[in-house]
């Protein structure tokens, strides 16, 4: 089993940032590619969530390799839930780091 810790993102983190897209394009291009078809528009999802109020975490190993995204935006109206997504990739059976070609995702509503 994979241990992990979920920190806050830190928008300095280039090289995670561009993981954390990687797999937000990975994990929807099968059933739901129009939010995020390419790199570009995931990088800029990704970069939208450090804004005012958003919620923006990411899951590392102990090595600090990222294995997942959890993104949250408040609620738009006034109503007593929020939405969030929670993207990982699955680690591979071997010893190398995840890829992003193999995600899960635990779509989620608070």
């Amino acid at each position: 089993m994979t241990r992990f810790i979920i920190t806050d993102l830190d928008p300095a983190d280039e090289p995670a940032i561009h993981h954390i897209a990687e797999i937000l394009v990975a994990g929807f291009k099968q059933h739901w590619p129009r939010p995020w078809p390419d790199l570009a528009s995931a990088l800029e999802e990704v970069r939208e969530s450090f804004g005012e109020g958003r919620l923006s975490r990411v899951a590392s190993d102990a090595g600090g390799q990222v294995l997942g995204w959890i993104g949250g935006i408040p609620p738009l109206c006034h109503c007593e839930r929020s939405e969030a997504i929670s993207i990982f990739s699955r680690p591979p059976p071997t010893a190398q780091p995840p890829s992003p070609a193999e995600p899960f995702l635990w779509p989620s509503v608070f």
